[in-house]
């Protein structure tokens, strides 16, 4: 019979960029995702294709927060823009339901792509959702 209650959801995490406490008022992390090479080939005079794992990359990951008027973000996408690559790390942590942290993900050398504050309306009262996108270059788990 399978235990059902060692699960981590996930709606638990915190996130971390370079190495400062957690940050409050993320909302979303897009999924973590690491994709490898396929690469082809063929031996002599075989009928088949053969393959080999390749390179291994990690898709660009998006991280939202309610907008509470922090601009480190913002001024983190002006410093590229402005032909500054100033890479950080990302650090986002998995938590049980009491709350102890179980699995760490270390995102390396990541620079913003991307980066949204929503749009406006008078008329609701939804948050601010900012949005920035990370490329990332590795990926650790611990």
């Amino acid at each position: 019979m399978a235990i059902t209650d060692d699960y981590l959801g996930s709606h638990r995490f915190f996130v971390s960029l370079d190495g400062a406490a957690p940050a409050d008022g993320f909302t979303t992390v897009s999924a973590i995702i690491s994709v490898t090479e396929a690469i082809t080939f063929k031996h002599g005079m075989d009928p088949w294709v053969r393959k080999a794992a390749g390179r291994v990359s990690w898709e660009d990951i998006t991280l939202e927060r309610i907008y509470c008027g922090d601009d480190a973000f913002a001024a983190w996408r002006e410093d590229l823009v402005n032909g500054k690559a100033n890479r950080k790390s990302v650090v986002i942590e998995f938590q049980d339901a009491a709350a102890v942290m179980k699995k760490t993900y270390q995102l390396h050398e990541c620079f913003p792509v991307r980066w949204e504050l929503p749009g406006l309306d008078a008329t609701g009262s939804n948050s601010a959702i900012e949005r920035i996108v990370l490329s990332v270059e590795s990926v650790i788990a611990t």
